[in-house]
């Protein structure tokens, strides 16, 4: 199993300030890149952590919901 590693305030700073635009460009900080939600088109997905939600936790909620 991987060990997380911990991460300050003042390297969370910096991080968040790098730039991820070509020289001669206008100025973009690397944050919200993140990519939008994929479909899973019949794929199984793995994870090495354990997820906060359950799909069957999901479901009830929008049962309730309607």
């Amino acid at each position: 199993m991987k060990k997380p590693i911990e991460v300050d305030h003042s390297q969370l700073a910096v991080f968040r300030s790098l730039l991820y635009s070509a020289v001669g460009e206008e100025e973009k900080n690397m944050v919200d890149n993140f990519r939008p939600l994929q479909p899973l088109m019949n794929r199984t997905v793995h994870s090495t952590f354990q997820p906060a939600l359950k799909m069957s936790d999901l479901k009830k909620a929008d049962v309730q919901a309607g």
